[in-house]
């Protein structure tokens, strides 16, 4: 393959979703993975968690998660409980938060900075998250190629759940070399 030009990245961007309904009757969470149709090497990455009873790392230790509009998210960020106990916490799912209702929700801005090749970027749902530490998770997905992390990750929460589990999303996406 020639050198790349302005036009053509020096990598290619490897994705993959992942989606199971766990132990809900209804499937609420949402995901895409779309490929820019004029920019190479360009995604958009969308993921929704729904909001059931309504209608309608560069390496695998630097992991890091966002956070999510939640009472319990609201009690980690004043002291008052750990991540840990939050996971475990009886108004765990109380939203703070989220769209379709007559207040915006609130914004989280994070920004990610220069990915390089081997970089990976999953969002997930906390039907997904909730069972693993950041390790596990950056242990995944930095081994694995993206479609086996993701099918690994859905596996092992599905596992984790015991039969209780959430609705539970991805959306991986890693920069990869290109091949000759």
């Amino acid at each position: 393959m020639s050198s790349p030009t302005p036009s053509q990245p020096a990598y290619r961007l490897n994705g993959a979703t992942g989606m199971h309904r766990g132990d809900r009757q209804y499937q609420q969470d949402q995901v895409e993975l779309i490929a820019h149709t004029r920019v190479p090497g360009c995604a958009l990455a969308v993921l929704a968690d729904g909001m059931g009873g309504k209608s309608g790392g560069r390496k695998a230790e630097m992991v890091s998660r966002t956070i999510d509009h939640s009472y319990v998210q609201r009690l980690i960020d004043e002291g008052q409980i750990t991540e840990e106990e939050a996971n475990t916490h009886p108004q765990s799912n109380l939203l703070t938060g989220c769209l379709g209702t007559h207040a915006d929700p609130p914004l989280a801005v994070r920004e990610l900075g220069t990915l390089e090749v081997g970089d990976s970027v999953l969002a997930c749902s906390d039907g997904l998250w909730h069972y693993f530490t950041p390790r596990e998770i950056g242990a995944i997905v930095h081994t694995l190629p993206a479609r086996e992390a993701s099918e690994m990750l859905v596996s092992k929460a599905r596992q984790r759940a015991r039969g209780g589990g959430d609705n539970l999303s991805l959306a991986l996406v890693r920069v990869e070399t290109l091949e000759n």
